[in-house]
């Protein structure tokens, strides 16, 4: 987001219309700034136990990283999170899938 030519962070923006806990976050916009944006909420203190979040196209648009992050998560205890995968829209043959996480 930009603000008077500045960056502003996803939480800060959230924070500004007066957002203090997320219950389910969606993440479909720009897929390199998936992993930031979720760390940016994240130690922001936006995201609670109990919180959701769904990570739209991580394989389609090769998200590896997200993936990665949210798996060493599941390891350590952190969040439970799965791969629903499905055909890429309007497409009978392209996979893609999101990664749903509590």
């Amino acid at each position: 987001m930009k603000e008077n030519g500045n960056e502003e962070s996803l939480s800060a923006a959230l924070k500004d219309v007066g957002v203090t806990e997320i219950d389910f976050l969606l993440l479909d916009h720009a897929k390199h700034l998936y992993l930031s944006d979720l760390n940016d909420v994240e130690s922001s203190g936006l995201l609670k136990a109990g919180s959701r979040v769904a990570a739209d196209n991580v394989i389609f648009n090769k998200l590896d990283s997200y993936r990665a992050h949210m798996r060493q998560m599941e390891r350590r205890g952190i969040v439970e999170t799965r791969l629903d995968e499905m055909n890429l829209e309007y497409s009978s043959n392209l996979k893609d899938g999101i990664e749903m996480s509590v």
